[in-house]
């Protein structure tokens, strides 16, 4: 992990896809299609058969829209291991999988799947996530019908699979999109799945930084909304899937607070926040740090947490803070409702 000493340095662009170029990307099979896509569905993996199963049938079975290739990059060189037996069984022509001589790492292979995208327009989702039958065809539609959009996140269902049944896509429509601000940034509610950018705006933002791990994803949501036009629409087009994984290992929510405490105050700069408000903010997402390291490691000693930020546990500013929250997200849905954009048809 570096250490973050300017963080408008750290957010100028510079080129991450370079960091693995000596890396190839293996073709083990090739896509058989005789039309030019119109976009490309790119599902970066490591070792998860079992879901991505699901996000590939979710995948090929969109409804209304077709005219697509799906990109797979396997961050496992081992071959003939359970994914490549699985994508040996898998006969739509529209499928071409890759498999990376060597690990890369996570935001590594995020950033070589895009190299890997043969079109401008370009879908990523993860392998453990899924797509609601009528993704493809909303966000094409909105992304080939308003040039000015360069990125557009879709609103996800968030599914525990060990407490619910799987979503209903029916049960969630809405009719416009908006453009983000960096007001809609505390907390990285956009994670970069069920994301669609044109690549070649990716480029220009030089994909995500291995070295901001576990932020790195953060960090480019940031500087892709200063510096591209990004997009979001509410409709819940997808289904993000929450599980133990390496981003509630103990080490990993351990380094959270390192990066996104300073994000949180460059994003409150640029607002031009007053003080007490900042505070405020700075004291809310410490205390979701400790409740969320509390939830998922009980036994830890979370008083070595509150020293290393600094935590001073505070009912006064707990109680404000509750306050100014609650006027703020009333305060950014009033904006999102009178900034809202075109109005779409599915």
């Amino acid at each position: 992990m570096v250490k973050i000493e300017n963080i408008e340095q750290t957010l100028k662009c510079e080129n991450n896809f370079s960091k693995y170029s000596d890396v190839k990307s293996i073709l083990v099979r090739d896509s058989r299609v005789n039309f030019s896509p119109k976009l490309c569905v790119v599902v970066p993996t490591f070792k998860r058969p079992s879901t991505l199963k699901m996000t590939i049938d979710s995948i090929l079975n969109q409804e209304k829209f077709s005219d697509f290739l799906l990109i797979i990059c396997d961050n496992n060189p081992e071959r003939n291991d359970e994914t490549e037996k699985y994508i040996n069984t898998v006969t739509d022509p529209r499928v071409k999988y890759y498999k990376n001589a060597e690990n890369i790492g996570l935001f590594g292979n995020w950033n070589r799947i895009f190299e890997l995208s043969e079109t401008e327009l370009t879908v990523i989702i993860h392998d453990d996530d899924y797509m609601f039958p009528n993704y493809l065809n909303v966000v094409y539609n909105i992304m080939s019908n308003d040039n000015a959009v360069d990125a557009l996140y879709a609103k996800p269902y968030q599914w525990n699979e060990n407490d619910e049944m799987p979503p209903n896509p029916v049960l969630y429509k809405k009719n416009h999109y908006t453009k983000l601000t960096d007001a809609d940034l505390f907390g990285n509610p956009f994670a970069p799945t069920g994301l669609i950018i044109k690549k070649s705006k990716m480029i220009e933002l030089g994909g995500f930084n291995p070295d901001l791990y576990p932020a790195s994803d953060y960090f480019f949501n940031v500087n892709a909304v200063d510096k591209i036009n990004v997009y979001y629409t509410e409709e819940k087009l997808y289904v993000y899937r929450w599980s133990v994984n390496a981003y509630t290992k103990l080490e990993t929510l351990l380094q959270y607070p390192k990066f996104d405490i300073q994000i949180w105050k460059y994003i409150c700069r640029k607002i031009g926040f007053p003080k007490l408000f900042t505070d405020l903010m700075m004291f809310k997402q410490k205390t979701y740090f400790l409740e969320t390291v509390k939830m998922y490691h009980p036994d830890y000693e979370i008083k070595n947490m509150q020293k290393d930020m600094n935590y001073h546990k505070n009912i006064a500013l707990l109680f404000l803070g509750k306050i100014f929250m609650l006027f703020w997200v009333i305060y950014r849905k009033f904006t999102q409702y009178r900034n809202r954009t075109v109005i779409y048809v599915n």
